[in-house]
């Protein structure tokens, strides 16, 4: 099976922009006190390695 680089260039340029949309989806939930009723805080993987 032939694939083109373009079809590559395209697929991984949409996958990039999908990824940075969810990045900022996740920064931004992170920094608000409303993601959780109880006021928890959403850790990510290096504030679990200080704990």
């Amino acid at each position: 099976m032939y694939i083109n680089n373009d079809d590559i260039g395209k697929w991984m340029e949409r996958q990039s922009k999908k990824l940075n949309e969810k990045g900022k989806d996740l920064k931004s939930f992170i920094n608000t006190d409303k993601g959780f009723d109880n006021g928890e805080k959403l850790l990510d993987n290096q504030d679990l390695t200080f704990i």
